[in-house]
């Protein structure tokens, strides 16, 4: 379903007559969970619409905006394709859109609502790779929050160091359209200098952790790794500029306000990189008035629909990039 640009900033004119109105931001897989389970979530959400509007307002102001958000609700679709769903219900509008990115609940009472908002709502994992490379083996774990499974393990390239660097990077390059997460690589430094000279991903490596007495148990590699993720937004940053860098050096990027809105409606598109309080505004005539809109939400908004993950960084990109910038394929 598109997202209308009436959508992407609501009007606030239920805020200005002091009437109700509320916006749910949810997780919405319908194939991957029961119906149950995420009837179960959802009406958990309504509960909590309900708990604070009855705290706000009497009933009989708030009885026609619950009633909107239950039929939204009942109506949604099942078989959809999707990750998340947002509903917003006020007294004059009800409005339900899906969106491709996984998201945390979120429920706002009479709050302005904008498309941002969703990026505000994203779950940002904290996932991680971690290529480990022994010395004659080579291992690829995936960091999750609680747990650090092993994906890849190579075993000795029949005593040729060069061979096994070579598979073990063949592994990490199909590894990383599957799992496009910061990538770390652990190991003695003569290991990680070798693997420098000759891997194609060398670029994407965020850090390389020193690590001499390896092969070691899980947990003590989990532990090596720790003190570099422990700023997770400045790794999502640094990771943000190695995809930029690298769609740059490939001509695959879309760079400034200009390009990345004209490019933002393409299906081909995989990442949106802005910063976070960018806004571009310009003026356009609509039945006889002025009005202003922002080129930055239309452009987030676009790139949603197109199916692109979108991501708001905190710092400021490099001046090359022009605030905002665009992968696609």
């Amino acid at each position: 379903m598109k997202i209308t640009e009436k959508f992407a900033r609501l009007e606030t004119i239920h805020i200005k007559e002091n009437l109700p109105s509320a916006c749910l931001i949810m997780p919405f897989n319908p194939k991957m969970s029961p119906k149950a389970e995420v009837m179960e979530r959802l009406n958990a959400a309504y509960d909590q619409v309900r708990k604070e509007l009855d705290r706000l307002y009497p009933i009989e102001r708030s009885a026609a905006v619950l009633k909107k958000l239950k039929m939204e609700i009942s109506r949604l679709n099942h078989s959809a394709h999707t990750k998340s769903v947002c509903i917003f219900v006020s007294p004059q509008e009800q409005l339900t859109h899906y969106f491709n990115i996984d998201v945390k609940r979120n429920v706002m009472i009479d709050q302005p609502f904008d498309i941002r908002d969703i990026i505000r709502s994203k779950n940002n994992s904290n996932h991680s790779l971690l290529l480990v490379l022994g010395a004659g083996a080579s291992e690829i774990y995936l960091k999750e929050s609680q747990r650090m499974p092993r994906l890849i393990s190579h075993l000795p390239g029949r005593g040729n160091p060069e061979l096994l660097l070579k598979q073990t990077d063949d592994g990490l390059s199909i590894l990383m359209k599957s799992y496009p997460y910061p990538l770390f690589v652990m190991g003695l430094p003569e290991k990680s200098d070798h693997f420098k000279r000759i891997s194609r991903n060398a670029d994407m490596v965020i850090g390389y952790i020193p690590y001499d007495t390896l092969p070691a148990p899980v947990a003590a590699i989990n532990r090596a790794l720790l003190p570099f993720i422990q700023d997770h937004d400045h790794v999502l940053y640094l990771h943000a500029l190695k995809q930029l860098r690298r769609a740059d050096q490939a001509g695959k990027l879309a760079r400034g306000i200009r390009e990345a809105h004209a490019m933002a409606g393409k299906i081909n598109n995989r990442l949106l990189v802005v910063e976070k309080n960018y806004a571009c505004q310009s003026v356009f005539e609509e039945n006889a008035s002025a009005r202003i809109r922002d080129l930055v939400d239309e452009t987030i908004q676009k790139a949603l629909n197109a199916g692109a993950n979108v991501q708001c960084v905190e710092r400021s990109l490099p001046f090359r990039y022009e605030n905002i910038a665009l992968i696609y394929e």
